[in-house]
């Protein structure tokens, strides 16, 4: 089978969808190394991850002229034609707009529909462009694929699109968390990360809807034993806002905002070294935060809301995002009691390596693809 995807961001975003599309590849590559994968992107010479995808496998269509957007949105249909491809999956929310037209089969992730469940964190014409690609994309595609039954009833709901045509493939992590690091090796990563013996960990982009916000306001409410500092690791342009609300409830001496840890052994030290990991976010798409501390053997405070009792399983903590004194409690049990909580680590961990391994991943996305030739 010849497949083609819409690589852009594979090699050019280090977070999110470039994750999903390295993960996914990868994954389905290992599983099914016969086929052919040929990755349409613009101008991948000063990409970090062209070597990784440079493999037999593989197959780059690197595109170096004066429009990109006009190659992404029509030429590339053209050059897939060219190529006799079977099936074209746009990895992040669009195809191209004459996919439809051409005799070639299509398929779409659709991650999430934030935008439009949370239109307060985007600029009109932002939500306006989004909401035009992701409907476009679903009509043209032959399958749409959802990354969780949120976003696919999300999607059923908001683009009126028919149930039959949305299939959910949950996601992957890195390989590497499935590899739990050594006790001499999380020793060394201690040193050199400068970690507390204990603390309480956050990961994520620094916005309204991760709800930072509450965490702190629920950190400030602790007794002092259950107070071990709590890492906040992301970036954002709220970053100041958090920092203001921190010396406001007088735990800034506390509270630690990382910016410094971005490569995934680092992150896994961090997940396995960590006391309790929460993540009481407003709106995901999936949260594969919440599965990269699970695999760590970190016990796990999430959301009851949206797509995270999926990625979180039965086992791990789950509260309303919106209630400090529920997320506080959560939180001094995790500290001050964590001996009960380690047969639901180990369900939680079951949970996941049952329902997002790699293997059983990429089998699920190729069924999708057989179903269409």
């Amino acid at each position: 089978m010849k497949l083609a995807y819409d690589a852009k961001r594979l090699f050019h975003n280090a977070t999110g969808l470039g994750n999903y599309s390295r993960t996914l590849l990868a994954n389905i590559v290992a599983e099914y190394p016969s086929d052919q994968y040929h990755l349409y992107s613009a101008d991948i010479t000063g990409s970090r991850w062209k070597s990784s995808f440079s493999s037999p496998n593989f197959i780059p269509k690197n595109y170096s002229g004066n429009n990109k957007s006009y190659w992404r949105s029509y030429g590339i249909t053209r050059e897939l034609e060219a190529e006799q491809i079977d099936i074209y999956h746009g990895l992040s929310n669009e195809l191209p707009f004459n996919i439809k037209k051409s005799n070639v089969k299509s398929v779409v992730t659709i991650h999430d529909m934030i935008y439009y469940r949370r239109p307060q964190d985007f600029k009109i014409i932002d939500r306006n462009i989004y909401h035009q690609k992701t409907k476009r994309a679903c009509i043209s595609a032959d399958v749409i694929v959802a990354i969780s039954e949120q976003t696919k009833s999300d999607i059923i709901d908001i683009l009126r699109i028919p149930e039959q045509k949305v299939k959910v493939v949950y996601q992957s992590c890195s390989p590497l968390y499935f590899q739990p690091q050594t006790k001499e090796t999380v020793a060394v990563q201690k040193a050199k990360l400068n970690l507390p013996d204990k603390y309480i960990l956050n990961v994520g982009t620094y916005e309204q809807r991760k709800n930072q916000w509450n965490l702190i306001e629920a950190y400030a409410t602790l007794p002092n034993e259950a107070q071990v500092p709590l890492l906040l690791v992301g970036r954002g342009k709220f970053k100041r806002q958090l920092q203001q609300l921190t010396r406001k409830l007088g735990v800034a001496d506390k509270v630690q905002f990382r910016s410094d840890i971005t490569n995934n052994q680092d992150m896994q030290s961090l997940y396995q070294l960590a006391t309790c990991f929460v993540y009481p976010s407003l709106y995901e798409g999936f949260g594969i935060p919440v599965i990269e501390a699970i695999l760590s053997g970190t016990p796990v405070i999430t959301s009851s809301t949206t797509s995270l009792p999926e990625a979180a399983g039965p086992h791990c903590t789950l509260v309303d995002p919106t209630n400090i004194e529920a997320i506080a409690a959560a939180m001094e049990q995790s500290i001050l009691n964590p001996e009960s909580l380690k047969e639901k680590v180990e369900l939680s961990k079951t949970y996941v390596l049952g329902k997002f391994a790699a293997q059983q991943t990429a089998r699920d996305m190729m069924a999708v693809y057989q179903s269409l030739l």
